[in-house]
């Protein structure tokens, strides 16, 4: 839950989202635990994450989206069409520095930051796709 939102790779330029898989397995199995046995005590911090379950699940989904959308631009685009688009690129990369340096998954307030993320890398992504 303290690595960053986002992983680089460095050979091709792409984005993984960076939430452990066993994080979100988790937060399934406390789900359902929860439902189906509701007097059964949960380890504290299970519970503490499972808490935000829902923002996690949220957040993770949103930058799946936007890291697919990104990684299209990265790899699809053509050479002659990725000049074009070239500095808008280079400013969405400066926008996702924190997700790549220092925002975690604790970190508070970062909805907004994530969907503006989303917007900017979508909108882009659609005037490629025209």
């Amino acid at each position: 839950m303290d690595r960053p939102l986002l992983k680089r790779d460095r050979a091709d330029q792409t984005l993984k989202v960076n939430f452990g898989c066993e994080i979100m397995e988790i937060l399934v199995e406390v789900k359902v635990l929860k439902k189906d046995f509701p007097d059964k005590p949960i380890p504290r911090t299970a519970e503490d994450i499972f808490v935000r379950f829902d923002k996690f699940r949220h957040y993770n989904n949103t930058l799946e989206k936007m890291v697919d959308l990104y990684n299209y631009l990265r790899l699809q685009s053509i050479p002659e069409e990725f000049k074009l688009i070239e500095d808008e690129v280079e400013e969405i990369d400066n926008d996702l520095q924190p997700a790549e340096n220092t925002l975690t998954w604790h970190s508070q307030d970062i909805s907004d930051y994530i969907n503006g993320l989303n917007r900017k890398v979508h909108r882009l992504n659609q005037r490629v796709r025209k």
